[in-house]
């Protein structure tokens, strides 16, 4: 039987092999001939090890891992998960799951394509690459072999398999992100319906991060449990950092705060107790929390930044300053103590970054060559002339032995071509006439 199954000398239906007495005969002839000439094995052999050769040329979509079931009926075959049968039984190869028999090897149409295109799941040149699918009636399944993700088309619609509270489902993909509207940030995300939740998963990897219950309309972080809630006030450490409406802060049921994400920098920080005191800890920044003094000599109020501080197992204690880089909101009445707020750009800019600077002896030391320009820009522009001369023309912003990255570039770049603060004194000219010679 299973010769025949490998020599593929009998048609598949839908879910089943049906065998005849012919290819029977034929297959008692096949595997006598072949213990014949392999004396040294048994039958036993025939239990799984060829089974395995057998299922992975008749099943091409086959998933996971399988083994006897001799517990259970001889010739069946099971999942390592319980949710896939397959029976050698009364001359029959039966599957409960019948997408096993199916080929994912068609390339999409022009409509398909696309249909994933507009949705913002796929670029055509990875549509071309990745997606593979098969017709089954009215529905098209669809495959991404490369990143194991599923997916369904039936009446236009798109379906996604996704995993929900440990158990696959279909969730329904919602057209152009317009089920729920969860806020800048969030919109980004791409929206998928079952029942009375909708879940928001990320436009990267497309899992769910997200979750809204149609029952109390809160947005829940699937990972903690914990809900979205408007940000303390305009004027908080965290708004002048980055513009509120791109901040997620997360809270529990009482409304306390746990956790503030920055998604445009990739930054998350989370209230924890550490040494019997609460401090917002940096999970990107291993050993980095909150300082309880937010001071940067020269930034001030207005000019967004964050102080982290750690202490080291030998006991010295350390503080950095992380600076956002973004161009200044422009000022009608222009004045020598210009504020350098900063122009974060939120309705038209997905993404940001920022430098770092250490703190030491009450100054700021840059740790990298953006982070000097940018940190020079700033004191140029608020008229602190002399720190932005101790910073540029320092001999570390001079490269000698490669070239700039492109964000270094922007950064000089900006202080050649733009001067928001209206600073024309001749001191200021000359610094920019510096930063256009480190450009060139």
């Amino acid at each position: 039987f299973m010769a025949n199954v490998m020599l593929k000398q009998f048609p598949a239906t839908t879910n089943r092999l049906a065998l005849v007495e012919a290819d029977v005969e034929i297959s008692r002839q096949f595997i006598s001939k072949y213990f014949t000439l392999n004396p040294e094995l048994t039958t036993h052999c025939l239990d799984w090890g060829e089974a395995r050769s057998l299922l992975e040329a008749v099943f091409p979509a086959l998933k996971g891992s399988f083994h006897p079931n001799e517990q259970s009926d001889p010739g069946v075959v099971i999942s390592q998960d319980n949710k896939t049968q397959i029976a050698f039984s009364s001359g029959e190869l039966v599957s409960t799951d019948p997408t096993l028999f199916k080929a994912y090897k068609n390339t999409l149409d022009r409509d398909m394509q696309e249909l994933f295109v507009t949705e913002g799941l796929y670029t055509k040149e990875e549509i071309g690459k990745q997606l593979r699918s098969y017709q089954d009636g009215s529905i098209r399944y669809i495959r991404d072999a490369k990143n194991n993700r599923d997916f369904a088309v039936k009446q236009g619609k798109i379906f996604a398999k996704m995993t929900i509270e440990g158990r696959e489902v279909w969730a329904e993909h919602i057209p152009n992100k317009k089920k729920v509207d969860a806020g800048i940030e969030l919109a980004k995300y791409h929206q998928r319906h079952i029942g009375q939740t909708v879940y928001l998963c990320d436009s990267k990897t497309l899992e769910p991060v997200y979750k809204v219950s149609e029952s109390d309309r809160k947005v829940y972080e699937i990972a903690s449990g914990l809900h979205i809630v408007k940000g303390p006030s305009q004027t908080s450490l965290f708004s002048r950092f980055e513009s509120e409406p791109s901040i997620i802060f997360l809270a529990e049921k009482n409304e306390q705060i746990k956790k503030v994400h920055f998604p445009r920098h990739n930054l998350h920080f989370s209230l924890q107790v550490q040494g019997g005191k609460e401090q917002w800890v940096c999970e990107e920044q291993k050993g980095w929390s909150l300082a309880k003094e937010q001071f940067a000599p020269h930034l001030g109020p207005e000019t967004g930044f964050l102080v982290l501080e750690r202490t080291l197992p030998s006991g010295k204690y350390e503080q950095k300053v992380l600076i956002p880089v973004w161009d200044p909101q422009a000022v009608k009445d222009r004045a020598l103590n210009f504020p350098y707020s900063f122009d974060f750009k939120e309705e038209n800019t997905r993404t940001g970054h920022f430098v770092e600077c250490t703190l030491e002896a009450n100054r700021l030391v840059p740790s990298s060559l953006e982070a000097r320009f940018h940190v020079g820009r700033i004191y140029l522009e608020k008229g602190f002339q002399k720190d932005a001369e101790d910073i540029l023309f320092d001999s570390r912003a001079e490269l000698t032995n490669k070239s700039m990255t492109h964000k270094e570039r922007q950064a000089l770049e900006r202080i050649v071509h733009a001067s928001f603060s209206g600073n024309m004194s001749g001191r200021a000219l000359s610094t920019r006439l510096h930063a256009l010679y480190l450009l060139e």
